[in-house]
């Protein structure tokens, strides 16, 4: 069940990324993945609250760097889960 969590979570950020930001999917792809309330906490800039908030800090910093989006290109992100068994000795990994 955990592995089939991450690989969900992993898909969905996937299309947040490559669809919802590359595409500046603002009302669809981006919408989908963030709550009402979402709070954000971007390095470098203003935190916001609510999803209206987030869009439009995001359609600013995309207008300051020139109108278009930068591309996420690859999400180098991965998990090497261990698994132990009822001792607490590495059953497998993967």
């Amino acid at each position: 069940m955990a592995d089939e969590t991450v690989t969900r979570n992993l898909q969905r950020m996937d299309e947040l990324d490559f669809a919802g930001w590359n595409e500046a999917n603002w009302e669809g792809v981006f919408t989908r993945y963030h709550t009402d309330d979402v709070l954000v906490e971007v390095h470098g800039q203003a935190s916001t609250h609510g999803i209206r908030a987030h869009i439009e800090a995001m359609k600013a910093f995309v207008e300051s760097t020139g109108g278009v989006p930068v591309q996420v290109k690859s999400h180098p992100i991965g998990f090497r889960l261990r698994r132990l068994d009822l001792r607490g000795r590495r059953a497998r990994e993967r």
